[in-house]
């Protein structure tokens, strides 16, 4: 209720022009549902060792890369 009445305050007062348009609701419901879904993905990102990720960047890889390639897929149940 909180959420709904600040974006009507929002597309009142700051933007009018995105008052009641898909762009606004799609900034809603991500404001609604961000905080639901970083839970399970940061639970699921604190239980993947980092001595994997050591590893792959020991064998070569840059820290992007071993993300990519190690950490990711080991967070994909907790990501959905």
């Amino acid at each position: 209720m909180v959420v709904g009445l600040s974006m009507v305050m929002l597309g009142i007062s700051a933007v009018p022009a995105l008052y009641q348009t898909i762009p606004m609701l799609i900034v809603a419901y991500c404001s609604l549902m961000l905080p639901l879904a970083m839970g399970p993905a940061l639970a699921s990102a604190l239980n993947s060792p980092p001595e994997l990720e050591e590893a792959a960047q020991s064998l070569g890889s840059s820290s992007g890369l071993a993300y990519l390639r190690v950490t990711l897929p080991m967070m994909a149940p907790g990501i959905g």
